[in-house]
């Protein structure tokens, strides 16, 4: 459904003045930014809390000469001075990677430190959408900008749940989504990547150029073979709604638990592809022990029940909500639905296998108590199988195709002093779930994932491991 912004601030007579002679420079997510007179941009934004933030920032520092001056801010609208050159990723494609620029990005990085930013990560969140169904983005854009970009016009994206995770470090790493089983991971999406050697090298690669690069960067995870400076996906048809599924067991009895996780498995045997869900049996401070289920299903609520339906009678209590809406406001709700800063350890690892009852009893029985000071713990199923089991595993780096479930463990705390205990706590917990489990996934990494029999490579990578390192040695 297309969505389009009228821009609107309150100028005083100084700003009307210059605005007489402002020449549009572009749009961005946030806005519109024009040149003025006097060396000076005005930036216009939709979100007048956006707005705030970035003035704020600039005001903090206003002393760096890493960052453009800030004249005066209202409540729609930023004047800064007017900053000129060229956008990074370009300039390395067209200049190469210097030492003198490794220098001054080293440089940037300390300044960024001593202003005590948290986030040490310069985005570039350009994006392109055409007309042939196709969508390019720069490394810098995040799940939410490109869900926004996309949903704008109408379609749906394979992407992920968490706003602030990079596109392109979701794809590496295969993609897991709630639209995954019907459209494929992210990395199925993908047509094209360019990427910056370390020679400064730019390399384009797709099936028809440097398809070994391609095919490896389709689940290799992280930055192992250059830094990615845009990918190019195939967008799926247009799609205007969809059922958003939020369901909360409150306080779930442990028979019901053990019960529903039981039949969720023979659930998954039989789904629709239009469907899928993240079912996590958590304990938490706030919320005590439960089981919250989140889905997409791309069909109405009639389609939804009938799906659910074979849970609806074990557990006792809790919520059950259904919402047949746009499928850019589901995600947005997903991903709003996210804190914006947790302290964590968590691991992924694959299931290929039912479980029996007492499997899923000590499974249940690791998040009975939590680490001290945890606030919340949780064994999490993300759904896999539809379209993603009819790849082949060798057909890209992404090899674990064949499991039913991504398995999910975590850890959550507050306080710093808490990290220690937690993380001894994580990992002796973790030994169990890898013996029920094969395999890691690399978008949710863990130090402590090798296992007495396989290196890292060979739980991220399984049989693909081999390849890999041939292509990395090229």
């Amino acid at each position: 459904m297309a969505r389009t912004y009228a821009y609107s601030a309150d100028f005083d007579k100084e700003l009307e003045s210059l605005f007489k002679d402002a020449k549009l420079l572009g749009e961005g997510h946030n806005g519109i930014v024009y040149e003025v007179p006097g060396n000076k941009a005005i930036k216009i934004f939709t979100d007048k809390n956006i707005c705030k933030s970035e003035a704020d920032i600039l005001y903090k520092v206003k002393k760096s000469k890493y960052f453009p001056r800030i004249y005066k801010n209202g409540e729609y609208y930023i004047l800064r001075e007017m900053v000129n050159g060229k956008r990074l990723d370009h300039y390395i494609q067209e200049n190469g990677l210097s030492q003198q620029l490794i220098y001054n990005l080293y440089r940037l990085i300390n300044e960024f430190k001593a202003l005590k930013f948290t986030k040490l990560d310069a985005r570039c969140r350009d994006i392109y959408v055409n007309e042939n169904e196709r969508v390019k983005v720069q490394a810098g854009v995040r799940n939410r900008e490109l869900y926004e970009a996309t949903g704008r016009k109408g379609y749906p994206f394979p992407g992920g749940g968490c706003p602030t995770v990079s596109a392109v470090g979701f794809t590496l790493g295969g993609g897991w989504g709630y639209s995954a089983r019907l459209l494929g991971l992210g990395c199925d999406r993908l047509v094209e990547v360019e990427l910056i050697d370390c020679n400064g090298q730019t390399i384009v690669c797709n099936k028809e150029v440097n398809e070994d690069l391609f095919w490896a960067l389709r689940g290799c995870g992280g930055g192992n073979f250059g830094v990615v400076t845009s990918m190019t996906y195939n967008l799926p048809p247009k799609i205007d709604m969809v059922t958003l599924v939020n369901i909360d067991f409150t306080h779930i009895d442990f028979e019901e638990n053990v019960n529903l996780l039981e039949k969720w498995q023979e659930i998954y045997k039989v789904m629709d592809k239009r469907a899928n869900f993240k079912l996590a049996c958590y304990n938490s401070s706030d919320r005590g022990k439960g089981v919250k289920i989140v889905g997409l299903v791309y069909g109405d609520k009639k389609l939804t029940n009938e799906i659910l339906k074979p849970i609806k009678d074990i557990v006792s209590q809790g919520s059950y909500k259904l919402d047949y809406i746009d499928i850019f406001e589901a995600n947005k709700i997903i991903q709003d639905s996210h804190p914006e800063f947790e302290r964590y350890k968590s691991a992924g690892r694959f299931v290929y296998k039912d479980y029996t009852r007492e499997e899923i009893t000590k499974l249940l029985e690791l998040i009975d108590e939590r680490a001290e000071g945890a606030t919340y713990t949780a064994i999490t199923f993300y759904g896999l199988g539809g379209v993603i089991k009819e790849v082949k595993s060798d057909s890209t780096a992404f090899y674990h195709r064949d499991a039913q479930f991504i398995l999910g463990f975590q850890s959550v705390w507050e306080e710093p002093r808490f990290a220690p205990v937690n993380r001894k706590w994580f990992v002796e917990k973790l030994e169990y779930i890898k013996s029920i489990t094969d395999g890691g996934f690399i978008n949710f990494p863990c130090e402590e994932i090798n296992s007495q029999s396989k290196s890292y490579e060979e739980e991220y990578y399984g049989e693909n491991s081999e390849l890999l390192k041939l292509i990395k040695e090229k």
